[in-house]
């Protein structure tokens, strides 16, 4: 299941960056910004209540504090990544969020399932 949230938020992680790179013609770092947040907005919520199966209204907020630690610390590893390939190596910015998905999926995983949403997984 985490695969299949992972895919659907990359899908609309790059629909939206497409549209905001081509059709918007926005700055490529404003547009993985958006792109970003849209993405890992849809994940907090498919994981939690698909992958992780964790109904419980009440385990949200700190759930989400600790997501967004997470989303934050692969949001600078993306951009990191993502400008790196821009100004450095001279590649389309969809090169960089290419790459920046293989590295934040281990980690995202990895929190996800260790902290996260940790308690969700001990109640089965």
């Amino acid at each position: 299941m985490f695969s299949l949230v992972g895919a659907a938020t990359a899908g609309i992680y790059f629909l939206a960056l497409a549209v905001l790179l081509e059709i918007l013609a926005i700055d490529y770092r404003v547009a993985v910004t958006i792109s970003y947040l849209l993405g890992v907005t849809f994940q907090f919520s498919a994981n939690k209540f698909l992958t992780f199966k964790n109904k419980e209204l009440m385990d949200t907020i700190p759930q989400l504090f600790r997501y967004a630690a997470v989303a934050a610390f692969n949001y600078v590893l993306t951009m990191l990544i993502v400008m790196f390939t821009v100004e450095k190596l001279r590649q389309p910015p969809y090169l960089g969020v290419f790459i920046s998905v293989g590295v934040t999926v281990i980690v995202g995983y990895l929190l996800s399932k260790h902290w996260i949403f940790a308690q969700a997984d001990n109640r089965k």
